[in-house]
């Protein structure tokens, strides 16, 4: 089992405009990270996920493009200044808060729960694609909860 991953690879995920569902976290979950799994979108970019299990041994997918957006609470983060060819990601992962995501006061949700899912997949998923499918609206049978923006803390 490797927690490791490629810089170009981690950091490619980073830069996606797309909300991926995790089932949210609450404040004091402890998962210790086992290993990163790789898969790739249609477009052939990269969609990898930290397989991670909790104190009562259920699985917890993460995906990395969420990690990336984790905020560490003490201020380690992974960034292109990291030594060496592949980054290693953290032992363990305690959620220490967490708070609905929001983009000019409006909570996010998973792409899925938006009205216009069709047209956004049809598209080439740009920022403005991204931007013009939360226009749309959530689906009034929406049965996923905000996208949430955690702080966490790490053991290396």
């Amino acid at each position: 089992m490797s927690r490791k991953i490629s810089k170009e690879r981690f950091f490619a995920q980073s830069k996606k405009k797309n909300l991926k569902y995790m089932t949210p976290m609450v404040a004091g979950t402890k998962l210790t990270v086992e290993k990163v799994v790789e898969q790739n979108s249609e477009d052939g970019s990269p969609t990898d996920y930290i397989a991670c299990s909790d104190n009562d041994g259920q699985l917890i997918s993460i995906p990395v493009r969420e990690f990336t957006r984790m905020t560490i609470v003490d201020g380690k983060s992974y960034s292109s200044e990291e030594d060496g060819e592949d980054l290693i990601l953290p032992k363990t992962i305690t959620v220490a808060s967490s708070e609905d995501r929001e983009l000019e006061g409006k909570k996010l949700f998973p792409t899925f729960a938006y009205n216009g899912i069709d047209a956004y997949l049809a598209s080439e998923r740009s920022i403005e694609d991204w931007q013009a499918l939360v226009e749309t609206g959530v689906k009034e049978d929406n049965k996923f909860s905000p996208v949430q923006n955690y702080t966490i803390s790490v053991e290396l």
